[in-house]
């Protein structure tokens, strides 16, 4: 249903919907991206002993952006990325049909936002906090294990298991890390 005014321009509700609209289609095509993008560079990290936590696209006028977070045991430092960068731009160049590719190269940051089964996985070992759905308090520890809808955190000795579907929020805290019996 159109809603036409006295000057004959589409109604605000219509136009609001059809960006919507849009704007979902577009998430989702990106999302796409990103993901044609993690299968093809993900067997190359892992064989120069790196993970990829995220690949993020974002296609602007000047052309795509690329944004890829690594991660290995120990950490990684500026040389890390800058070799991850050098590796990773021809791939991503073909992949993209494009020269003009912003590739951006960087470690997950300390306090990292956890968004998926992935992340999780990726961070065994780590310290993490966790807000559970309907509850005020965040849960600390060191992540021991990953199961299919299972996180297992380890804290002062004991074990914490929360499904999934629980978390609200997660993010890395390292100061659970320190305090903990993982501390260093």
């Amino acid at each position: 249903m159109f809603l036409i005014d006295s000057f004959g321009h589409l109604g605000r509700r219509v136009a609001m919907s059809t960006l919507f609209l849009y704007l979902s289609v577009w998430k989702s095509v990106m999302k796409e991206l990103d993901k044609q993008i993690l299968e093809d560079v993900e067997p190359v990290l892992e064989g120069m002993g790196y993970f990829a936590v995220e690949i993020r696209t974002v296609i602007q006028k000047s052309g795509p952006r690329v944004y890829v977070v690594i991660t290995k045991r120990g950490g990684v430092n500026i040389e890390d990325t800058a070799e991850v960068l050098q590796i990773l731009r021809p791939r991503i160049q073909l992949l993209l049909d494009t020269q003009d590719v912003y590739l951006e190269v960087s470690s997950p940051g300390i306090d990292r936002v956890l968004k998926d089964f992935r992340e999780f996985r990726a961070f065994v070992g780590r310290g993490v906090r966790v807000l559970r759905e309907g509850q005020k308090e965040w849960i600390g520890g060191v992540i021991d294990s990953v199961e299919k809808d299972l996180l297992h955190l380890r804290k002062d000795e004991r074990e914490i298991t929360i499904p999934f579907a629980q978390i609200k929020k997660a993010k890395l805290d390292y100061t659970e890390e320190v305090h903990g019996p993982y501390g260093v």
